[in-house]
């Protein structure tokens, strides 16, 4: 494991029980480093998260497991862990490819800097905004 301050290390510990509780399993990588990089594949839809200490931020991948398709984001934590990790766990069992927009909007809702990541090697990143008022989230 990399050296982490103890703020990284207590939101590293919070993402891996909070979603090996929801039914996660950690990936050879999160198992060898010991950092949170974990999947939820119910069939129709993968999901992966990972936790970017350096850049304080969380990777989300949605993969579409009939077209192999991906979409990439990248979430910029703030002092909301708990509640961004709440509505990946009450979108995990029930997002699609057609629905996963609004699964984003109540994810930027609770961390507006959220980007979609494209390229390779990440090297577009663009803003999602809402395209709804939070209230309604």
């Amino acid at each position: 494991m990399a050296r982490l301050t103890s703020k990284q290390k207590k939101i590293n510990e919070t993402i891996i029980e909070t979603l090996q509780a929801a039914g996660w399993q950690t990936t050879d990588r999160g198992r060898m480093f010991l950092v949170a990089d974990l999947t939820y594949d119910r069939g129709k839809m993968s999901l992966y998260v990972g936790y970017r200490y350096r850049a304080s931020a969380i990777g989300l991948t949605l993969t579409d497991a009939k077209t192999d398709k991906a979409v990439r984001f990248s979430i910029e934590l703030d002092d909301r862990l708990e509640e961004l990790l709440r509505v990946i766990v009450a979108w995990q069992a029930k997002v699609t490819s057609e629905n996963f927009r609004e699964m984003m909007e109540d994810v930027v809702h609770v961390c507006p800097e959220t980007y979609v990541i494209q390229g390779a090697e990440g090297e577009k990143r663009t803003k999602v905004e809402p395209s709804r008022p939070a209230a309604e989230a």
